[in-house]
This record gives C-alpha cells, structure tokens and sequence, in this order.
C-alpha cells in the first residue's frame, strides 16, 4: 500500500469520525429540545 492510500484512508477515516460527531451532537440538541417541552 502507498503512503498516498494510507493518507487517503486515514482522511476519510478522519471525515467519517467528525460526520458522526457533529450527527451525535445534533441529535443530542434535537432530543434536548424536545425533552425540554
């Protein structure tokens, strides 16, 4: 494996992580926002 792959992979890795954070966080502030009602 290049190291050009091993980049690739590991900024998609890096993508994929932070997508799934900011999805978290959001449904965290969706389910405050109704528990709050």
């Amino acid at each position: 494996m290049s190291w050009v792959e091993i980049r690739d992979k590991a900024l998609i890795a890096n993508l994929k992580a932070l997508g799934m954070a900011k999805l978290d966080s959001n449904l965290g502030w969706l389910k405050k926002e109704f528990i709050v009602d």
